[in-house]
Formats: C-alpha cells, sequence, structure tokens
C-alpha cells in the first residue's frame, strides 16, 4: 500500500518532497501505509464528523430528540389546519382569539379607527 501511495504521486506528477500531508479515514493500511512513507497523516473532517453523528445516535437523549422531531414534523404533514394555524403564528383556530381593536375598545372605551369617541 505504501508503495502504491508513492506511485499514485508521481503518476500525478505531484513531487513527495512538497506532500505536506495526506488525508485519510481510520482504515488500518491506510494509517500503517503513511507511517512507512514518513508522511504526515489527517484524518478526513467528513470521515470525523459521520462517526461523531453515529456515535451521539446511540446516545438515549439524542434518541428522544430526534423522536419528538418525527412526531412534530409528521404532525404538521399530515393536519393541513394544524400547519395553517402553525404558519399564521397560533395554536388555536383565528377565529377563536379576540382582535386587537376589539380589546383595546373594550379597555379603554375608545373604539379603534373611530376618532375618540366614547361608548
Amino acid at each position: 500500500m505504501a508503495a502504491g501511495l508513492k506511485q499514485a504521486l508521481a503518476t500525478w506528477d505531484l513531487e513527495e518532497s512538497k506532500l505536506v500531508c495526506i488525508t485519510t479515514d481510520n482504515a488500518a493500511d491506510v494509517i500503517l501505509a503513511a507511517e512507512l512513507n514518513g508522511w504526515m497523516r489527517l484524518q478526513g473532517f467528513g470521515h470525523r464528523l459521520h462517526l461523531a453523528i453515529e456515535r451521539a445516535m446511540k446516545d438515549h437523549r439524542v434518541e428522544r430528540a430526534v423522536g419528538v422531531c418525527k412526531k412534530v414534523v409528521s404532525t404538521f404533514s399530515f393536519s393541513w389546519k394544524k400547519r395553517e394555524r402553525a404558519e399564521k403564528g397560533t395554536d388555536r383556530p383565528q377565529t377563536a382569539r379576540p382582535l386587537l381593536k376589539d380589546r383595546v375598545s373594550n379597555q379603554t372605551g375608545i373604539q379603534a379607527g373611530h376618532g375618540f369617541q366614547s361608548p
């Protein structure tokens, strides 16, 4: 494997003396090849991220959070009424909420939109 990596460099016209490091996964043969060639090895970010996510998914707290998220998504996916209310920012039907102008009128005795008339 070590010789194959050196041959790959030569095939691509890359000089080994200019090699800073190689990016690898955790495969034992690649790690050994980098060591035999005296090359610095850097684990790939994507591979490390994948391993971290796999490890986190085994945590019961993460499993529960994912389960709750799935329930929320499915609730709004299957109920157009709930989805519509969520888009409006309310958990109740719009007709059940008193309008702001009605509340202002009732609390102050001033009817909104009609000047300062008393009731």
